[in-house]
């Protein structure tokens, strides 16, 4: 784990009570190419995606946005579109392993990919997958509401002007151990920002 909130860091019983949000089959079918609603179920079967839209969490920045936004699936990063990549916290838990005792794991550094058409306040997140230590397959990352939200708005605010660029690390950010890069889905693809100081002015 890298980059835990200190809040976090703290206790296993404030651990407890974060609000985690996974993708279900369900949510993406209620999406289409807008947005859905998040639910707290986790995916079933043993076929868990590299990476995972963000369209099912659409509604829950809605809330928090001063202004309108719309999900956009066919977002990529232009001279219209502004790119970064930010970490969020989430917890994992593997489908694929089929034991008493499947494998679970927390990690502040699920790689949120984000895209944003300031024109059209259009918004993409893309996040991406860890590989479980026992089976080696891909698990899907349920991420904190809270810490989601602030992470994407803090982001589009500064695109957008309303907030001023910031010193790259929150004091309420501590380092809590190594992150495993051999098994980030975004580290492999070259886009997880783990070794990168997190800014809200970063657009690379």
């Amino acid at each position: 784990m890298h980059g835990l909130p200190q809040y976090f860091a703290h206790s296993m019983k404030q651990h407890l009570q974060y609000r985690w949000i996974h993708f279900t089959a369900s949510s993406s079918a209620k999406a289409g190419s807008e947005s859905s609603r998040g639910n707290n179920s986790r995916p079933q079967g043993p076929s868990a995606r590299e990476e995972v839209e963000g369209d099912y969490l659409h509604d829950i920045l809605l809330q928090h946005a001063s202004y309108e936004l719309t999900y956009d699936r066919s977002l990529v990063k232009s001279k219209m579109v502004r790119y970064s990549t930010r970490s969020t916290v989430g917890k994992f838990v593997c489908s694929t392993c089929t034991t008493r005792n499947p494998m679970m794991w927390v990690s502040g550094v699920v790689c949120t990919e984000l895209w944003f058409c300031l024109g059209t306040n259009r918004c993409r997140t893309l996040l991406h997958s860890q590989k479980c230590k026992r089976c080696n397959q891909y698990a899907e990352p349920g991420v904190d509401r809270g810490n989601y939200v602030h992470k994407v708005v803090r982001a589009l605010d500064r695109w957008k002007g309303l907030r001023k660029p910031e010193r790259p690390f929150s004091r309420n950010y501590v380092r809590t151990g190594p992150h495993d890069s051999g098994r980030c889905h975004g580290c492999l693809k070259g886009v997880c920002n783990v070794n990168a100081r997190e800014s809200d002015g970063n657009d690379d």
